[in-house]
C-alpha cells in the first residue's frame, strides 16, 4: 500500500473512506480486474469495435502494459500477468515486509 502512484493511491483512499477499514490484496485484486475490463471495454469501444472475448484479449496482447493497484502490470504472450510483489511475514501479530 506503500506504493506512491496514483492509481493504488486513490483506490486506497476511496475504500478508506468508504469502508473505514483497510483493503485487503483480495480486495486489490477484484478491483484490478474489474478496471482491467473497463480499460480494455474502453478503449475497443472508442474504437467502435465490438466488446467480445476475442477482441478484450486482442487488446489486451496489443498494449500488455496497465495501470493498476500496486503499480503496473504487464501481460505476457499467454495473457499472464506480472507486477510487482511485496513479501511479508507474520511477527509477534504484526506484518512485516521482507523484501
Amino acid at each position: 500500500w506503500s506504493s506512491p502512484d496514483p492509481v493504488t493511491q486513490r483506490f486506497l483512499a476511496d475504500w478508506r473512506k468508504t469502508h473505514q477499514s483497510q483493503p485487503s490484496t483480495y480486495h486489490q485484486n477484484y478491483y484490478n480486474a474489474v478496471r482491467l475490463f473497463a480499460l480494455l471495454a474502453q478503449r475497443l469501444e472508442q474504437a467502435g469495435t465490438p466488446i467480445n472475448g476475442d477482441t478484450l484479449r486482442a487488446e489486451l496482447l496489443r498494449v500488455r502494459r496497465f495501470a493498476l493497484v500496486g503499480g503496473e502490470g504487464t501481460f505476457d504472450d499467454l495473457c499472464d500477468l506480472s507486477m510487482p510483489i511485496d513479501i511479508n511475514t507474520v511477527h509477534a501479530g504484526h506484518i512485516v515486509k521482507l523484501a
